[in-house]
């Protein structure tokens, strides 16, 4: 059978599986990468060194090769599955890996000020959509993920138990604790003309990615992403004392260790603390 073949009947299979925003992935990945790669191949010709020539040809994005090689070996193993190949081919199986550096960026308490008051002043200048202020607000006092508040609905907000009951996010079904400051952010908008408690043009669906972008012009945090807001809550959360476990189910994290890579020291108590350590060792490394 060849890959071009399976592949569309992989996507069919993904699709019942798997989240919209991740199926338009994996399409993405098999139209830039693997089709071109290995699409007029029988499923059973391809070899290793074919994939690990296709890595080297995408050394420069090691994160898309990365992505390739599993999506390629998942797609081999629903086709052992399906007995169109044996269960011992897989020839993306011990791909190369590519090291992938992780970003270290969260707001700083200078910077959160910075971002507030540009906020403000595209609120007070009336440029801006303000339901887009008040979902990055959101976004900033909950932890939230992106998706999460650009698709949150007024029937998933319950103000008497001050909760958010999420019918779908990342890891299905979940409740997103509901702040006073937050409540009463949402108090403040208009009577809802729309099921989205923060709607974009017509009543659809907003995007905040374009509002960010100003925001983070004014406040000259062009490398703040929005996903780093919620880095900014996670690490600002454990800063202030908060558990690990409390953090994860704020954020909505299966495991800890998910919830701990979003957390960072900022410099000064990680200046402090080799300080404090290497002055310990300094004493007892001094003549008696």
């Amino acid at each position: 059978m060849l890959f071009e073949a399976f592949a569309k009947t992989y996507i069919d299979y993904v699709q019942i599986q798997l989240k919209p925003k991740t199926v338009a992935f994996y399409r993405y990945v098999l139209r830039q990468v693997l089709l071109p790669c290995f699409g007029e191949f029988d499923l059973i010709e391809i070899t290793r060194r074919q994939v690990f020539e296709m890595c080297q040809q995408l050394e420069s994005t090691p994160v898309l090769a990365n992505r390739s090689v599993a999506v390629g070996s998942a797609m081999y193993r629903r086709a052992a599955h399906l007995e169109c190949v044996p269960h011992d081919c897989n020839p993306f199986r011990g791909g190369k890996i590519y090291r992938e550096m992780r970003r270290d960026r969260f707001l700083s308490v200078e910077e959160c000020s910075r971002v507030a008051h540009a906020l403000n002043e595209l609120e007070c200048s009336n440029s801006v959509s303000r339901y887009a202020i008040a979902g990055i607000r959101m976004l900033m006092l909950t932890g939230a993920r992106l998706t999460e508040i650009e698709k949150l609905r007024w029937d998933e907000v319950n103000f008497s138990e001050r909760r958010i009951v999420l019918r779908d996010s990342k890891i299905g079904p979940r409740t997103l604790e509901l702040p006073k400051c937050g409540a009463r952010l949402l108090e403040k908008l208009q009577p809802p003309k729309s099921e989205y408690v923060f709607p974009g043009r017509g009543g659809g669906q907003i995007r905040l990615n374009f509002v960010w972008r100003k925001v983070r012009k004014i406040a000259k945090v062009e490398d703040v992403r929005l996903h780093d807001l919620r880095h900014t809550y996670a690490t600002w959360a454990v800063q202030n004392g908060v558990p690990i476990p409390t953090v994860a189910k704020l954020l909505g994290h299966s495991t800890e260790w998910t919830t701990a890579r979003y957390l960072h020291a900022d410099r000064s108590q990680s200046a402090a603390a080799a300080e404090k350590i290497a002055g310990v060792i300094d004493q007892e490394m001094r003549p008696r």
